[in-house]
């Protein structure tokens, strides 16, 4: 390996920006695709509140 980096050191770079771009495009595909969209739904149907008392905030 150290033979082949030392007669082609533009190599390893180009390696590394493939493996970079390849890294981001999987995290990417991860992220957009959904595969919890029962508990996404589930999620959404929430209330926003509870429904129980409300305490004051006192600001200053």
């Amino acid at each position: 390996m150290r033979d082949l980096i030392a007669q082609h050191p533009h190599l390893l770079p180009q390696i590394v920006l493939v493996g970079f771009f390849a890294f981001g495009v999987l995290i990417t595909l991860y992220v957009l695709t959904d595969r919890r969209r029962s508990h996404l739904r589930r999620m959404e149907s929430l209330p926003l509140e509870d429904g129980g008392e409300r305490r004051e905030q006192r600001h200053g």
